[in-house]
């Protein structure tokens, strides 16, 4: 049994270790489509050279990396929690009542299975960031990876806001 976890919402969650073999698979997946470098050719040297200060391929880089981040985090909801506790006058995953704001706005929403949890996860029980950083330092714990390798690790992880990286520094 692994860790028990309380959300914003009151849902309980439990989480368990993910299996590295499957993030690997997702992860090469995902780097299939990472965008390559552009080349300029250099008629002066009669060379091609890599250009990745290319502002589109530094965008499609970002843009690739959000992708890959969020495909981990889908696998860690998917494959790495189980709900114990829906708190009354909640909607549980299964219910139709959650999904209809969201496919209002065109948000769509798997009619069932595991890409429905994790929809549900993602958009409806976990209302705060704190949450998914929850969800995901518990889930790393239980695959043996200590507190501060995960705190290291997030400081990886871009931030959308900024444009850079949670250490401050602009790419």
């Amino acid at each position: 049994m692994g860790e028990i976890i309380t959300l914003g919402t009151g849902v309980q969650l439990e989480t368990r270790a993910v299996s590295m073999w499957a993030t690997q698979k997702i992860k090469e997946r995902v780097e299939r489509e990472r965008p390559k470098v552009p080349t300029k050719y250099l008629k002066e040297d009669e060379r091609t050279i890599e250009v990745p200060e290319d502002p589109d391929y530094r965008a499609a880089l970002e843009t690739h990396e959000v992708k890959l981040a969020e495909v981990i985090y889908d696998a860690m909801i998917g494959l790495g929690t189980k709900v114990l506790k829906v708190p009354e006058g909640m909607a549980k995953h299964t219910d139709k009542e959650w999904t209809e704001p969201l496919e209002a706005l065109n948000i769509p929403i798997p009619e069932n299975g595991t890409g429905r949890y994790i929809a549900w996860v993602k958009l409806y029980a976990a209302s705060t960031t704190n949450d998914l950083e929850n969800i995901t330092l518990a889930i790393t714990k239980a695959g043996g990876v200590s507190e501060e390798d995960v705190a290291k690790a997030a400081t990886m992880f871009r931030d959308r806001n900024s444009g850079g990286d949670n250490t401050g520094e602009t790419p």
